[in-house]
């Protein structure tokens, strides 16, 4: 709520559409936004590892590997 109403009133020229991007982290208008996407990205990652630890371990960390290179790139 408070990004949305600093937008509003210190970026005059933003439409709505960029600002559903960059609350939903596809396109950032933030210049730290990057770190966001990556925060995000490791927290979705870590969640579906947590899943896959009680089941198979070589999997969880074949798919950790696979974001780490997957954000590398």
């Amino acid at each position: 709520c408070i990004e949305i109403i600093s937008y509003i009133f210190l970026v005059k020229e933003i439409s709505a559409l960029e600002i559903i991007k960059d609350i939903i982290l596809i396109d950032t208008v933030h210049p730290f936004g990057w770190y966001m996407q990556c925060l995000f990205i490791w927290y979705i990652s870590f969640y579906f590892s947590s899943l896959l630890e009680q089941r198979k371990q070589g999997l969880k960390y074949w798919g950790l590997f696979m974001t780490s290179l997957l954000l590398f790139i």
